[in-house]
């Protein structure tokens, strides 16, 4: 569940830090003192100051990136912008309690170690060979962050790559360059992979969210699923050949026997599998079947113009026993019964606490809430962005867009939030710029998911910087990697990303 750039701060502040807490104050009151511009609200110039407030600090993490985001909650109302009720309603919106639901039953794999033991399994089918063994440690990255926070899945990853780098380089089946291309192997996938599915990464949720909010669109995991997996599986291989054959030319190399041995152990510690695991692989699978199963269309059985699925059903139910209610599951509802699920399905293992759930509230500590203020503050903003025009000007003034072909308007704004995002947040990035391609959307005529879905999927591409993304920061600090390693291999896959997402994109559209 990949991607959050809250990677902590040091201690104090640097000077760049510095630099922007007093630029973004700066620059919303000096924004104040010019014109009103034509057609716009005393309110909605208020809030463009403080949007500008709040991109700064996001930029610059001023303050924590997830304090910046309850500025919304703080101001809005008290500057008549909008109401309490409007700004902090988003920070419990469904969209936040579904990315809430998909944490708990994350860490509930975590806390299980299910997720080690099935990386280790889809490793150790590569054999020995350095450019397999990268293949193999970045499809088993990649998988784990469909569901699972790329950081997690990331530091989970890096120390068993770094032990096996150790071994094939000792043996001398392969050169100096292996470690950093297997370590960028596992955070580049980590990335990519979370493009997969909803709760891979909040920004997937955001634009969902948006779509649903302003335009009443609704997409569901498996819509989701034939637009962002395709993606992944394309993606992954071109990662994979950019690193082992371009960026450090790893073709060839022996067969490392200690590397295969080291898996092999690694696997063997872990020894069978344990009634926990069981039972967590089993409520992850039911909730991904329900998530992916709820509606689905027609076409796939031969029935065009039907739907069929889990709420298809659950409806035929309803209707046969006469209930006064409709029933249904929502991808909400789903991933809140799933971990409400975790509190109430025993471990079941003799070496546990007697009564001892697969979850327990303690567990929660590590739930990522930073995550979760962050996404509600960036609801709260896009909401507002739109209530008070300010969207529909700030569209208006980047309106001759519009008459661009749609090819080239995804070319643009995919190119730019790639780019951006190595240097801001990327929920920052998404929140500030789906207000404005909805207005561009509706002013080309465009179906406005053919342009919000690609560029929060492009969000999640950040691949050249340390600062861009945990999993980039983390293998950095591994020591494995230089920045300038990080930056040429980065930029290639950037320019491949830009391609795929834009290209799949039109021809799915």
């Amino acid at each position: 569940m990949p991607d959050t750039d809250t990677t902590p701060a040091p201690r104090g502040k640097s000077t760049s830090q510095i630099i922007g807490l007093f630029a973004g104050i700066g620059t919303a009151a000096l924004l104040q003192f010019l014109p009103l511009p034509d057609g716009l609200s005393r309110e909605a110039w208020m809030l463009a100051s403080l949007a500008l407030l709040m991109a700064c600090w996001w930029a610059t993490e001023a303050i924590p990136i997830a304090a910046t985001a309850l500025i919304p909650m703080a101001l809005f109302p008290f500057l008549g912008i909008t109401s309490t009720g409007a700004a902090t309603a988003p920070y419990a919106s469904p969209i936040v309690m579904l990315l809430l639901g998909g944490f708990i039953v994350a860490l509930s794999i975590e806390r299980w170690n299910l997720h080690t033991r099935i990386a280790l399994n889809i490793v150790s089918g590569f054999g020995g060979r350095p450019a397999a063994l990268i293949l193999g440690f970045m499809l088993a990255s990649a998988l784990l962050s469909m569901w699972i926070s790329n950081t997690a899945t990331t530091l989970m990853m890096i120390p068993i790559a770094l032990r096996v780098a150790q071994e094939v380089e000792r043996e001398g089946v392969s050169s100096k360059f292996f470690a950093p291309a297997l370590a960028l192997g596992v955070a580049y996938a980590a990335s990519i992979g979370g493009m997969a599915t909803p709760v891979g990464t909040p920004t997937n949720l955001i634009g969902i969210g948006y779509l649903q909010n302003e335009f009443d669109i609704s997409i569901d995991f498996a819509t989701w699923m034939g637009i962002g997996l395709p993606v992944v599986i394309i993606l992954i291989p071109i990662a994979w050949f950019i690193l082992t054959r371009l960026a450090f030319n790893l073709k060839g190399g022996g067969d490392s026997h200690a590397a295969k041995e080291l898996v092999r152990t690694e696997l063997a510690k872990l020894g069978p599998m344990t009634r926990p695991e069981w039972r967590v692989a089993a409520l992850f699978g039911t909730v991904a079947i329900l998530w992916m199963g709820r509606i689905l269309p027609g076409e796939l059985i031969g029935q065009p113009g039907t739907q069929w699925g889990w709420n298809p059903l659950l409806a035929s139910l309803g209707n046969a026993l006469d209930m006064p209610v409709t029933l249904a599951l929502g991808n909400t509802q789903i991933a809140i019964l799933g971990a409400l699920a975790t509190f109430l399905v025993p471990a079941g293992d003799r070496t546990t606490r007697k009564g001892e759930m697969l979850m327990d509230w303690a567990g929660l500590a590590r739930l990522p809430w930073n995550v979760v203020i962050l996404f509600g503050g960036g609801l709260s903003l896009a909401a507002a962005l739109s209530s008070t025009g300010l969207a529909d000007w700030l569209g208006g003034q980047m309106g001759f867009l519009a008459d661009l072909p749609v090819p080239v308007l995804l070319l643009i704004f995919v190119t730019l939030v790639v780019f951006l995002t190595e240097l801001t947040s990327n929920v920052a990035t998404t929140t500030a710029f789906l207000p404005v391609l909805g207005v561009i959307a509706i002013e080309a005529g465009v179906p406005p998911q053919d342009l919000v879905v690609p560029v929060a999927i492009a969000a999640s591409t950040a691949f050249m910087l340390p600062v861009a993304t945990a999993p980039n920061a983390i293998v950095y600090a591994s020591g494995a990697v230089t920045q300038w390693q990080m930056m040429k291999t980065g930029v290639r896959i950037n320019f491949a990303a830009i391609a795929v997402i834009a290209g799949l994109s039109v021809l799915l559209g």
